[in-house]
């Protein structure tokens, strides 16, 4: 995705930690490795399976890998022991699936949530490549600058439609709209 990519690397540039880009970034390694951060971006393409939610999944790069297949399922994640204070789902409907009395919505981000993240921003829709990247930048600056969680997600949303260079048709709600934050609001000190 190459807005992810945009991602990724505005991210590298002003927080400290572990970026991975294409075949670097394996679901092999991301199991193994993910317990050890506090906020965890992933920005790929998510695959939701209506009829069964614990099949959704992550896209890893194809790196013909003969232990994985590099789709990360829900139950996988599920399975994980993360301490993340953060998990940011830049991805097609990552907080979509079915209601289930008692548990809530069953999604890649509930399975997140259930893995021990203490808060979860993801989307409910398929998003637009473009506005994606531009929202998660000026969230990430907003963080930066001390504000809440979702406070930083509001202004990233304001900052997107108030750009000029922006034209008309991607300030459709469509665009912008999709993604929530779940969980723990409070600031981080990035």
């Amino acid at each position: 995705v190459p807005g992810g990519i945009e991602e990724v690397g505005f991210l590298e540039k002003h927080l400290f930690g572990t970026f991975r880009n294409g075949l670097a970034a394996s679901g092999e390694d991301f199991k193994k490795e993910a317990s050890n951060y506090g906020i965890i971006h992933l920005a790929m393409h998510g695959v939701l399976n209506n009829e069964n939610p614990i099949l959704s999944s992550l896209v890893f790069s194809e790196d013909s890998s003969a232990v994985e297949d590099n789709f990360l399922r829900a139950y996988e994640i599920a399975q994980l022991e993360l301490n993340a204070d953060l998990v940011v789902l830049s991805a097609c409907e990552t907080g979509y699936g079915k209601f289930q009395q008692g548990e809530g919505v069953m999604s890649l981000a509930h399975s997140f949530s259930y893995a021990g993240a203490s808060s979860v921003l993801m989307s409910l829709w398929q998003v637009n490549d473009f506005s994606t990247s531009q929202i998660m930048k000026n969230f990430y600056l907003n963080l930066a600058c001390g504000s809440s969680k979702e406070l930083a997600l509001r202004k990233a949303k304001l900052d997107y439609l108030a750009n000029k260079e922006n034209q008309a048709a991607v300030l459709h709600p469509a665009f912008w709209a999709a993604f929530v934050q779940t969980g723990d609001i409070e600031p981080l000190e990035l």
